[in-house]
């Protein structure tokens, strides 16, 4: 009475350590498996009181006498295999750390979640079947276009699994890879044959090796990437970045073994880059050939303590293809730091175009920097929270025509305002101290220097 079910979750069933297979749900099109503690095995039919191999009698099973002039890369499913229902779109697996192995996967599977899992390694899946009328299935290639692997303690390699099946490398879109401590081996060839791949997450597998690869870990296809504490892997795949015409999203964090960001031949290559994040890289001393990302227009750098360590002492390597000034290559609109002195470093020093600055969590910053303010003219959006050794706003903000919004959040040292341009149409000073709050206030010393401006939001500090 099951066979029309269509979808089927098996939640919080503590004692369960077996299940059968499901195969013959040819209408089940979402699974789920939630917190199933004790779950090792699943794939067995039961038939009476006994329970049989799902390859036995099975309809869905290949016969060995299969035709030939299949493609290279099919793989048959014989009379010992265990295998998902074949019209399955979606398949999570979540907290069934007992579970090491799972049955091969349909080729209609979209969706393939496995979270918090005991898995020792990837499944394969079935391409040539003979369904119930004994015809071989329409489908040629792998309908899967999203995977998301996360906290998979024992899972130690990509190799010798579906991604490796040449019917498997087309549909794939997302591929979402977290917290598999244990993990040290990519596919042979990395994610470079799935040629459709867009958003790549690689997160906290520190174990992650390089194998000697010498190949391009990446498809062209790649739109955003996000590389996060991957071990000795971090510096081949920022290595593998030229020639990502389609990348416009970079995300690099906790990445201990970056020493260096890509060159500048590499990033010249990247003209659809738009947004670059870099994030607790403690070992980072160098932004390579940033200067090249002519397209560039979002900049994130964050706990990077090493980048600023012997900035005096270094100059950035020039683009090969051009001869101009910085000031006309560079053109990033928005940038937020958490270091004043990244910007006396270049490339970020010779910028003329910014529209957005941020800078939060600077503890040592005693002053802002009046000559990159003056620089970067189109400024309109300034930001600064959390500067507690801040001392004094400059003059020559009243220098800044375009500037639009000005926040000035926790900086409890600074007692008052200077002259603000006539643009401001929207100041914030938020947690200041008693003294700036009595100044900024209607008939205070500092009033007539903030009275033009439309909305103007002041909170003192709270010290209890």
């Amino acid at each position: 009475y099951l066979v029309n079910i269509v979808s089927l979750k098996i939640i919080n069933c503590g004692k369960v350590e077996h299940l059968p297979s499901l195969a013959n749900l040819c209408s089940l099109k979402s699974l789920s498996f939630l917190r199933l503690p004790l779950l090792t095995s699943m794939g067995f039919l039961f038939h009476g009181c006994g329970k049989v191999l799902i390859g036995y009698s099975h309809p869905l099973i290949s016969s060995p006498k299969s035709p030939t002039g299949i493609s290279e890369g099919t793989d048959y499913i014989d009379s010992d295999s265990k295998f998902f229902p074949s019209h399955l779109c979606t398949l999570v697996i979540r907290g069934c750390p007992k579970l090491m192995e799972l049955p091969t996967l349909p080729l209609r599977l979209k969706h393939l979640k496995i979270l918090s899992s005991g898995l020792m390694f990837l499944p394969k899946m079935y391409h040539n079947y003979y369904n119930r009328e004994g015809s071989l299935p329409s489908l040629n290639e792998s309908q899967l276009t999203s995977m998301r692997i996360e906290d998979c303690p024992n899972l130690t390699s990509f190799a010798d699994c579906f991604l490796q099946q040449n019917f498997c490398q087309v549909s794939l879109r997302e591929i979402h890879i977290y917290q598999c401590e244990k993990l040290k081996h990519l596919p042979p060839n990395g994610f470079a044959e799935l040629v459709n791949l867009q958003i790549l997450e690689i997160s906290d597998c520190p174990m992650l090796k390089d194998g000697g690869m010498e190949v391009k870990l990446l498809p062209s296809s790649v739109e955003q990437l996000t590389i996060r504490s991957c071990g000795e892997l971090e510096d081949m795949l920022v290595g593998s970045l030229a020639g990502l015409k389609a990348l416009s999203n970079i995300c690099l964090s906790q990445c201990t073994h970056l020493t260096s960001l890509a060159s500048a031949n590499t990033f010249e290559t990247l003209t659809t880059l738009r947004v670059l994040n870099i994030f607790n890289c403690p070992n980072l001393s160098s932004l390579g050939g940033l200067q090249c990302l002519v397209f560039l227009r979002c900049l994130n750098i964050g706990s990077c303590g090493s980048l600023t360590k012997s900035f005096s002492l270094r100059s950035p390597s020039l683009c090969q293809s051009s001869q101009e000034s910085m000031k006309s290559l560079l053109k990033i609109e928005t940038l937020r730091i958490d270091d004043h002195t990244l910007l006396f470093v270049e490339p970020l020093r010779s910028m003329h175009f910014t529209k957005e600055l941020t800078i939060s969590d600077d503890h040592v910053m005693t002053s802002l920097p009046d000559h990159w303010l003056l620089q970067n003219h189109l400024l309109q959006n300034l930001m600064i929270f959390n500067a507690k050794a801040l001392q004094c706003l400059p003059s020559s903000l009243a220098h800044l025509c375009h500037l639009q919004s000005f926040t000035l959040r926790n900086a409890p040292l600074v007692n008052s305002v200077p002259n603000l341009p006539a643009s401001l149409s929207n100041l914030t000073l938020g947690s200041c101290c008693t003294i700036l709050a009595d100044r900024c206030r209607k008939g205070g010393h500092d009033w007539s220097k903030i009275a033009h401006i439309p909305l103007v939001k002041i909170s003192v500090i709270d010290e209890q």
